[in-house]
C-alpha cells in the first residue's frame, strides 16, 4: 500500500507496505428495483504491523472509497465512508456500511468498487493495491429477473437464496412451466425430493409437450430408485414430437438401458413395453434381473394380450369408442345388453348410439338439456344426491353391462355415489388428461356446477383408478385422445383367458389430451385457479 508521512500532505512516493490491509465485503442484494437502497457492508483489517493515523492537522486522510460503475454509461460516481477513529491500531478490524440510493442510476447491471482511499491524492489501488469489486442489479422486479437472478444464484451454489427468488417470481406469474422447472432442480439439489417432484410435475403439466422436462423427470425418478414410475415416463417421451429426432431418441434411449439395468424385477408390463416399441429385451435387461429367464420362456403367452387402441373405431361415439365397447364385449361376453348413459346431448355422437341401434342394446339415455323418449332419452339434471332414485325411477336392472359416465364436471362424484346395488361391468368415465397420472386431483364438489370451457373439470387417472379399485374395478384402458377411461370388474377379467395389456398401470395406459383450445393440449386454463382436492380424502369420508 501506500506510507502516510506528517508532513501537512501526502507522499506519493512513500513504500506502500505501510499501509497493507484485508479488505472483505458482504454479499449485496441479488436484485434491486429503482429507487432503493443499496447497502452493503465490509471489514477492513490493519495488517502492516503498525498504527494508522487516520487525521492529519484535522483532516481525515484515510476512508473507504466506492467506486459506482454503470452498465452501459460512462464515467462513474464516487462516494466514500468514514473509519470513524482517530487512529486504526495494527490488528485492529473496522466494520461499515455504505449506504447508496440507487435513483439517480439506471436501470441494469452496476459495479460497485471498494477501496481505501487517501482523500485528495490517490485511491489505494494506484499504488497497487487491490480492491474489491461486486455486481448488483437494478431492474424492475418482474419473473423474468427474479427467475435470472436465481439461476444465478443457483449456479453458484446458493440453493436458498435462489429458491427465495423463483418463490417470488411465482408469486408474480405462476404460469411459467420453466420457473416451476428451475425451482424443482434447486430443491432437488438440495435434497428436497417431495418438493422437487411436485414443481417437475407442475412444470409438466404447464408444457406437457417438453421433451426435456419430462426426460428430467424421469432422470430423477431413476436417481431415487423409482423405475417403474421412470419407465412410465418413457412411454410419455416416446410419443412427444421431439422423439421423431434422432437427438433426443438416442438420448433418452441411453437413459433407458441404465433404468432398465436398475430395474431389479422383469415383468410381464416391461416386456411388453420394451417388444411393443422396437427393443430387444437381450439388449435392455441383464441377468440380474429377477424372474428375466423365467418370463423369456413364457413370452409365447403375450400373444393373448389385447391391445384395444387397436380396436378404437368411430361409428357413432367421438373418439373410437364403439371399437372398443365391440372388443371388450367379445372378450367378457354380454349378459342383459342393457346400458345406462347421461351426459349424452341429443345421443346422435355417443357411446351407446351404435349398440342400441345396429347391436340389440337396449337402456337409458339421460342429458340435463334434452330429451327424446322415442329413444330412450330422458331429461334429468344428475347429482350425487339423486343418481340412485334415478336408476330406481327409470326401472334399471340392479346387473347391467354397460355405464358410461360423461357430464363434464362432477363424473368421479356420480359414480362414487352410485350405490353398490348397481353392478355395471364395464364402466366408461372421462378423465381430465390436464392432469398426469402421478397427481391425485378432484374438483371440488357443486352439485349446481357445469363445464365453463377450462380445464377445471372432473378428475385424474390416479383419482379414478382410486375410485374404481375400491368399488372392484380394474382400469384396462384410457382411448388415444385422453377423453375416457374403461373400467371393467375385476371379478370378470380373473375368469378369463386373454388379458387386456397394461390393466392397472396408470402410467402406461394414461394418454396426455388431443382436444381442446390450449396450444399444449386440453381446454384453456382456469383462469380461477380453482383448488383441486385429493381422491384419498373424498374416499375417507
Amino acid at each position: 500500500m501506500n506510507q502516510l508521512k506528517r508532513e501537512g500532505h501526502l507522499q506519493n512516493a512513500i513504500a506502500l507496505d505501510a499501509h497493507q490491509y484485508e479488505l472483505n465485503i458482504s454479499e449485496p442484494p441479488a436484485l434491486l428495483e429503482p429507487g432503493d437502497l443499496l447497502k452493503v457492508s465490509g471489514k477492513l483489517k490493519n495488517i502492516s504491523g503498525r498504527d494508522w493515523d487516520i487525521f492529519i492537522d484535522d483532516k481525515e486522510t484515510i476512508k473507504i472509497g466506492i467506486q459506482v460503475y454503470e452498465e452501459n454509461k460512462p464515467g462513474r460516481q464516487e462516494f466514500r465512508r468514514s473509519l470513524c477513529v482517530d487512529k486504526f491500531v495494527d490488528g485492529a478490524t473496522i466494520e461499515f456500511e455504505c449506504v447508496i440510493d440507487t435513483k439517480p442510476l439506471k436501470q441494469g447491471k452496476i459495479r460497485l468498487v471498494f477501496d481505501v482511499v487517501a482523500e485528495g491524492h490517490y485511491w489505494f489501488e494506484d499504488k497497487g493495491a487491490k480492491p474489491e469489486t461486486i455486481t448488483v442489479q437494478i431492474l424492475p422486479r418482474t419473473a423474468g429477473n427474479l427467475i435470472k437472478i436465481g439461476n444465478q444464484l443457483k449456479r453458484e451454489g446458493k440453493l436458498i437464496e435462489a429458491i427465495a427468488n423463483y418463490r417470488h417470481a411465482l408469486e408474480l406469474n405462476p404460469n411459467l412451466s420453466w420457473l416451476y422447472y428451475n425451482l424443482g432442480d434447486a430443491l432437488e439439489k438440495q435434497g428436497n425430493i417431495n418438493q422437487a417432484t411436485t414443481n417437475y410435475y407442475h412444470a409438466i403439466n404447464l408444457n406437457p409437450h417438453s421433451f426435456w422436462l419430462h426426460y428430467r423427470l424421469m432422470e430423477m425418478l431413476y436417481s431415487q430408485g423409482k423405475y417403474y414410475a421412470a419407465l412410465g415416463y418413457y412411454k410419455t417421451i416416446m410419443k412427444l414430437p421431439q422423439f421423431k429426432n434422432n437427438f433426443y431418441k438416442n438420448k433418452s434411449k441411453k437413459l433407458l438401458i441404465k433404468l432398465l439395468h436398475k430395474y431389479k424385477v422383469i415383468n410381464n408390463d416391461v416386456i411388453n413395453f420394451l417388444q411393443e416399441n422396437g427393443f430387444d429385451p437381450d439388449q435392455y435387461v441383464t441377468i440380474d434381473n429377477e424372474k428375466w429367464d423365467k418370463l423369456k420362456d413364457s413370452l409365447s403367452v403375450n400373444n393373448q394380450q389385447i391391445d384395444l387402441s387397436q380396436h378404437e373405431r368411430k361409428i357413432f361415439s367421438q373418439n373410437g369408442e364403439d371399437g372398443v365397447i365391440k372388443k371388450i364385449f367379445e372378450v367378457i361376453k354380454t349378459t342383459n345388453k342393457y346400458y345406462v348413459e347421461f351426459g349424452v346431448e341429443n345421443a346422435n355422437e355417443c357411446n351407446t348410439r351404435n349398440l342400441r341401434e345396429n347391436c340389440g342394446w337396449s337402456g337409458l339415455l339421460m342429458d340435463g338439456g334434452y330429451e327424446n323418449k322415442e329413444i330412450g332419452l330422458y331429461q334429468e339434471f344428475i347429482t350425487a344426491e339423486n343418481i340412485n332414485e334415478l336408476f330406481k325411477k327409470y326401472k334399471v336392472p340392479q346387473e347391467l353391462d354397460l355405464l358410461s359416465i360423461d357430464i363434464d364436471y362432477n363424473d368421479f362424484y356420480i359414480w362414487k355415489s352410485l350405490d353398490e346395488i348397481y353392478q355395471p361391468r364395464v364402466v366408461i368415465i372421462e378423465y381430465n388428461a390436464s392432469h398426469l397420472p402421478t397427481e391425485d386431483k378432484v374438483v371440488k364438489y357443486d352439485p349446481n356446477a357445469v363445464w365453463d370451457s377450462t380445464n377445471y373439470f372432473g378428475a385424474s387417472i390416479r383419482a379414478l383408478y382410486n375410485l374404481g379399485k375400491l368399488k372392484g374395478y380394474s382400469l384396462i384402458y384410457a382411448n388415444n385422445q385422453g377423453v375416457n377411461l374403461f373400467f371393467v370388474k375385476s371379478s370378470i377379467l380373473s375368469q378369463i383367458e386373454p388379458y387386456f395389456k397394461d390393466t392397472n398401470n396408470i402410467f402406461l395406459i394414461y394418454n396426455s389430451p388431443k382436444y381442446g383450445s390450449d396450444i399444449s393440449g386440453g381446454h384453456r386454463k382456469d383462469d380461477k385457479n380453482r383448488e383441486y382436492i385429493t381422491s384419498e380424502e373424498i374416499l375417507l369420508t
